[in-house]
């Protein structure tokens, strides 16, 4: 017989697993030299859109949410202008994608990163335009929405193999070779 805490604890202990996931990507990502120092591919996204997939919004958000306080204390950045860039980015991300994630198998893992990281990027330039107080952010546009839908797809894939991966809710994971 199952305990009415047994849910909780399954959804507290999944939840930590993806966060402590998408801390060790950032740090790794951000130890991997990019094309521009203001970019990167956000792999870390995956485990968000994963996670919003899979158990709904309440989850991606909290997945959201943590990977962004753990990536900026374990990279040193903790209420610096990149913590507020990447705060923003991942706020109109979690958005657009937990609204994606609800049309029909219409875009698939790949085109929900895609809008993703889309909306990662202009939230981020709004953001810079405001920190900064100059519109001239916004020049980046069409060179950070490219590598966006680039960066987004990747997120993607990985999203499609890590849930390729976990089990949809409620059902029960085969049992493993040699346990039976």
């Amino acid at each position: 017989m199952r305990s009415a805490g047994d849910g909780s604890a399954r959804r507290l202990a999944r939840v930590g697993l993806l966060i402590a996931l998408a801390g060790v990507l950032q740090v790794l990502e951000a130890s991997v030299p990019s094309p521009a120092p203001w970019f990167r591919l956000g792999l870390s996204n995956a485990l968000v859109l994963v996670a919003l997939e899979r158990w709904g919004v309440r989850e991606g958000a909290m997945v959201a949410a943590g990977k962004v306080l753990l990536g900026a204390l374990l990279t040193g950045r903790l209420l610096s202008p990149g913590f507020f860039l990447a705060v923003s980015g991942t706020g109109a991300a979690l958005v657009v994608m937990a609204a994606a994630v609800r049309l029909p198998g219409i875009l698939g893992y790949a085109g929900i990163g895609a809008l993703g990281a889309q909306a990662h990027a202009v939230a981020q330039l709004a953001a810079a335009a405001v920190l900064l107080g100059t519109p001239a952010v916004w020049g980046l546009l069409p060179v950070m929405g490219t590598l966006a839908v680039v960066a987004g797809c990747f997120t993607g894939a990985a999203a499609a193999a890590v849930a390729a991966l976990v089990p949809e809710p409620g059902l029960t994971p085969p049992p493993r070779a040699g346990t039976g």
